[in-house]
């Protein structure tokens, strides 16, 4: 059985509170000796309930944690910041700009988000639980403006994490900042996962998505410094939780294949 422990707290750093959900795997109890990788998750109120969730519908994370063929892993997940365009500053470490929206100023403040995500809150993790805390059992990803930050956190933060995943991914946000940061890595990463559907209508229409994606696809392979890399391009997908589900299973079994 998956147990979940949900927890509010305010976050100083940050200047928000919060709430953090922690997903134990199914063998946690039944193997006091075990330790395991751990799984850091942006808008974490959209992974486990419902009622928690934006528009009602979650990732499914728990269904797909306690699959038979799953590989054990932790996973904690922070809500994303409610108020104004602040989720979208603290998901990129780069000034934003849509298109769609000439006037929006973003300005990114991710540097302190990933800072309290990799320094005081898997600090915390680390602590309390029995995990794998190197930077090679440390894993993150997030959907659109969340996987803008799981890249991010790969190329700027290896150090603390090195496999990554970013689904229907909002590029386009700060794609010539985002190919500079992948052009001037010179170490090594070990995954990273990539995907978009051919039908993402999110802040931006599909061609934004798709164009974008493609790009960074681009600068990453011609780079070589990944050691696993996949791009998928979703027929059908969409801007959606529902979408995001329908694949999350495929994902993590991808990113966690060596820990069968």
């Amino acid at each position: 059985m998956i147990t979940i422990i949900k927890s509010r707290r305010y976050i100083d750093s940050l200047k928000r509170e919060a709430f953090v959900y922690i997903a134990l795997p199914k063998t946690y109890e039944l193997n006091p000796q075990k330790c395991y990788p751990v799984l850091y998750c942006h808008d974490g109120h959209n992974l486990f309930y419902e009622e928690d969730s934006y528009g009602g519908v979650t990732w499914g994370m728990q269904e797909a944690m306690a699959l038979p063929s799953m590989p054990d892993f932790i996973v904690v997940a922070l809500s994303c910041a409610s108020k104004g365009n602040n989720r979208l500053e603290e998901y990129n470490v780069f000034q934003g700009r849509f298109p769609s929206h000439p006037l929006w100023k973003i300005h990114g403040r991710g540097h302190q988000y990933l800072d309290y995500v990799l320094g005081p809150l898997k600090q915390e993790i680390d602590h309390t639980y029995r995990t794998l805390p190197q930077p090679e059992h440390t894993f993150m990803m997030g959907s659109s403006m969340g996987g803008v930050i799981s890249l991010e956190a790969a190329y700027l933060y290896a150090n603390k994490v090195q496999h990554v995943a970013g689904l229907s991914n909002a590029f386009y946000v700060s794609t010539p900042e985002l190919i500079s940061m992948i052009q001037q890595f010179k170490g090594t990463i070990q995954t990273i996962y990539l995907d978009t559907g051919d039908a993402e209508v999110g802040l931006e229409v599909s061609s934004s998505y798709l164009n974008s994606n493609r790009l960074i696809q681009q600068t990453i392979q011609h780079q070589g410094h990944v050691n696993r890399f996949l791009y998928q391009e979703i027929k059908g997908g969409n801007h959606h939780e529902s979408s995001w589900k329908s694949r999350l299973p495929m994902i993590l079994q991808f990113l966690f294949q060596y820990y069968q």
